[in-house]
């Protein structure tokens, strides 16, 4: 309940703020009179903040809100909007000393851990930066070999198919000679009229059946196989990942706050699409191409057999009318790669000379007419 005293205390600081809007002074004179002075004392201090107080029959609204409701778009306001930042504030940002300190520091703390994450390619001398290791490709290789099973779990073509033996054992020849019997392989060939072959890191390998008539013979399908299998060597699926760590998205954020939404966006997937994925996948290839070949050296194939592999690739790109546009593709221009293997020939020849490949293919040449002759099956 509330008291006698309370209630009157209450009514009189009413009255005395209810005085602020009467205009005649002989009333506010008497009201006040009737009332201590020690209770009008403390009530001062707010009559004088209402006497500062700006008074109005409108409300004041945000410009965002009006009384919880959103005010509707505006297309006209949003044409106007700014960007997120404009160049005078990032400009602003990185002059100020403290700023400059923490960039100082930054940058440094980024050398020192680039420094020391780059490794050489044994292979080809070349150096990288890798963050993410080979396990880590192994991981993300799971996620995509489950994806592609079941995708193409009715188009897999049986163990026992010619085509599937063929490529185990042209597998199997490879993966002895270069001593890579500790990863656990499968061989998986596809349905399909694309003309494709690819690795996934773990020793998943998936055929097109579609490349087989172009690549005709083992050594022919020995040049594919053996490049695929090189990507995995080189481990270059953890340079991707580690590419895009380092580069990706520090540049996609950059973009993002130096532009607006949209367009950092596009500029940002442009740049880093034709201005680092694409080159370093070039490079990438040139690579696989050079211990491809090693490879098949190494297993006793006839290294000239990429380069007439290519050449027939070459010869369907200009059956179909196929540009060559090797800046915007991922994969070196045909021509320029069967070349670039012609260079390299001799240094094959060398790896086959030192292995004593002469002798083992005039034994292999010996039993081949004790294997059947190879059929193709339709499923």
């Amino acid at each position: 309940m509330v008291s006698t005293t309370t209630f009157i205390r209450s009514i009189r600081s009413a009255m005395i703020l209810r005085l602020y809007y009467v205009k005649d002074v002989s009333i506010k004179t008497k009201i006040l009179g009737a009332i201590p002075n020690s209770y009008i004392r403390p009530l001062q201090s707010r009559l004088h903040a209402i006497s500062n107080r700006h008074i109005s029959s409108t409300p004041q609204y945000s410009s965002r809100q009006l009384w919880g409701r959103t005010i509707p778009y505006d297309p006209i306001e949003a044409r106007k909007a700014k960007p997120l930042t404009t160049w005078n504030q990032i400009y602003s940002v990185l002059t100020r000393r403290t700023a400059k300190w923490f960039y100082s520091v930054a940058t440094l703390g980024i050398v020192i851990f680039y420094i020391t994450h780059l490794e050489t390619v044994p292979a080809s001398g070349r150096t990288r930066f890798m963050f993410f290791t080979a396990k880590d490709a192994e991981e993300e290789g799971k996620r995509i070999y489950q994806t592609i099973m079941r995708e193409s779990k009715n188009a897999i073509l049986l163990p026992s198919d010619a085509r599937t033996r063929q490529v185990n054992r042209v597998l199997r020849r490879l993966i002895t000679a270069n001593s890579l019997e500790h990863i656990d392989w499968e061989v998986n060939v596809i349905l399909s009229n694309e003309k494709n072959a690819f690795v996934i890191p773990g020793g998943k390998v998936f055929i097109m059946s579609g490349i087989l008539p172009i690549a005709q013979t083992d050594a022919g399908l020995a040049s594919v196989l053996s490049h695929e299998i090189a990507h995995g060597i080189a481990n270059h699926q953890a340079e991707r990942m580690s590419s895009s760590f380092l580069i990706i998205w520090p540049l996609r954020i950059a973009l993002f706050f130096c532009f607006d939404i949209w367009t950092g966006g596009i500029l940002g997937n442009l740049l880093l699409e034709y201005g680092v994925n694409r080159p370093a996948s070039r490079t990438q290839e040139r690579e696989a191409d050079y211990i491809g070949l090693m490879m098949m050296a190494n297993a006793c194939y006839d290294p000239s057999a990429a380069v007439v592999f290519w050449k027939r690739i070459e010869q369907l790109e200009t059956a179909h009318g196929k540009l060559d546009l090797t800046w915007l593709s991922t994969h070196p221009s045909t021509n320029s790669r069967a070349e670039l293997i012609k260079k390299w020939l001799p240094r094959a020849e060398a790896v086959r000379e030192k292995n004593n490949c002469a002798t083992t293919n005039r034994y292999y040449e010996g039993f081949r007419p004790l294997f059947q002759p190879m059929t193709y099956y339709s499923r």
